[in-house]
């Protein structure tokens, strides 16, 4: 059952009509409407920011002001595969370091069109071979919402596939997993859904 939490925000992107704000966005091809491709400076309250670069994509890893935790999460950010880091992304990973006091590691992975998923890979596999190096496999979480929530299911199906060790946890926030869209429940739920 919803949440009322839940139930009102359902209510805002209805208001907000954020589903045609959406389809505007892909027929203009322009998703950078909301984009924060850095961490915003009031989170530096929180944390300590750590920025560098693989295959000419950021990499920003957070760590906590307070003692961390042996716990590391890969996170992988929702958009479409095809929208950068938002301001809530940035929020939302300030919580969870706040209150796991863990370290996260947020890259900003190549996205559609300009890449593919073979350039998304490429990149994320080297990062998460090199967090295996510092951060033992049992302390480490996989985690990605939307898009990133898929994307981080088929990299644990890739990890297993080439015999590489496993996150301890994959936690996978309303993953996008059918993006060829063709389940035929779509256009039953899609009125429905805000």
């Amino acid at each position: 059952m919803a949440s009322l939490e839940s139930k009102a925000f359902n209510v805002f992107l209805k208001i907000i009509r954020k589903k045609s704000f959406l389809k505007k966005q892909f027929d203009w091809g322009k998703f950078d409407f909301f984009t924060c491709p850095q961490p915003p400076k009031e989170i530096l309250r929180s944390c300590s920011v750590e920025k560098h670069v693989i295959h000419n994509r950021n990499v920003f890893t957070l760590h906590p002001v307070t003692t961390p935790s042996k716990k590391h999460i890969l996170y992988l950010h929702g958009g479409a595969y095809v929208q950068n880091f938002v301001r809530q992304h940035w929020i939302f990973l300030q919580a969870l370091l706040e209150d796991l006091h863990c370290d996260i590691t947020a890259p900003d992975y190549p996205l559609a069109p300009a890449h593919t998923y073979r350039d998304a890979f490429n990149m994320i596999v080297p990062l998460y071979k090199k967090l295996i190096q510092t951060v033992s496999p049992s302390d480490l979480i996989l985690m990605g919402d939307s898009a990133g929530g898929g994307f981080a299911l088929a990299l644990a199906q890739y990890l297993r596939e080439k015999d590489l060790p496993q996150p301890s946890k994959i936690f996978l926030l309303s993953p996008w997993l059918d993006v060829t869209m063709t389940n035929p429940a779509i256009k039953d739920i899609d009125p429905l859904d805000p």
